[in-house]
């Protein structure tokens, strides 16, 4: 008797298998939904929608759906009205203190001599800095020009590619100026840093910021 229950139910689940040439399009068995993509040997779980739960990405939907929580809004990661402390990785509320020259950790400074890239931090649990740009003068054999390039943020840091716009005969580089753009919607620019060079080398070398 139990034989025959098996058969039996083996053959009800058969019956639900649709076959459509050599595309299996559906497969319907007791619990949760399995689908077969044509063509290739990979099973996905389904829900009700036949969508799988799992995201291109490879996250689950708790780890989508965290992922949106933090970056819902317009405001920056936490939406307007707030920022985002990477410190603490918690939303804080709206305003923050204004940024100055004391707001960045001056002893992150780095100068990279191969590429020309300058690296700088704010200080920790400050503001979320969303964007913006460096300008400086540079003098040359041929006389002395200003020039702007944009930042690009990761966290607190901040970094500066110089290479398209720091000629190689540069002997000086001053009166550096930095706008920064938070997520609570204020534009800030520093323009009292001091910087320290070196040229001793044969090639100018960024030695360090400072404020007055």
């Amino acid at each position: 008797m139990d034989r025959s229950r098996r058969s039996s139910s083996r053959a009800r689940e058969a019956d639900d298998l649709v076959l459509a040439g050599p595309y299996a399009w559906a497969m319907s068995l007791r619990g949760p939904r399995t689908c077969i993509v044509p063509f290739l040997s990979v099973l996905a779980a389904c829900g009700d929608s036949g969508r799988s739960t799992t995201g291109t990405d490879g996250g689950s939907h708790a780890d989508a759906a965290a992922h949106a929580d933090a970056s819902s809004g317009s405001g920056g990661q936490c939406g307007s009205g707030h920022w985002y402390n990477a410190s603490t990785a918690k939303c804080a509320d709206c305003p923050v203190a204004a940024l100055a020259c004391a707001s960045f950790d001056l002893p992150s400074f780095h100068w990279d001599s191969a590429t020309k890239k300058l690296t700088l931090a704010i200080r920790p649990a400050l503001a979320e800095i969303e964007g913006g740009s460096m300008s400086y003068d540079v003098s040359n054999p041929s006389g002395t020009m200003t020039r702007s390039v944009q930042l690009s943020v990761n966290g607190d840091t901040l970094s500066a590619d110089l290479s398209a716009t720091l000629p190689a005969d540069a002997f000086a580089l001053t009166r550096p100026s930095i706008t920064l753009i938070e997520a609570c919607g204020t534009r800030a620019t520093i323009g009292d840093l001091q910087i320290t060079t070196d040229s001793s080398g044969g090639m100018l070398a960024l030695t360090g910021f400072a404020c007055p």
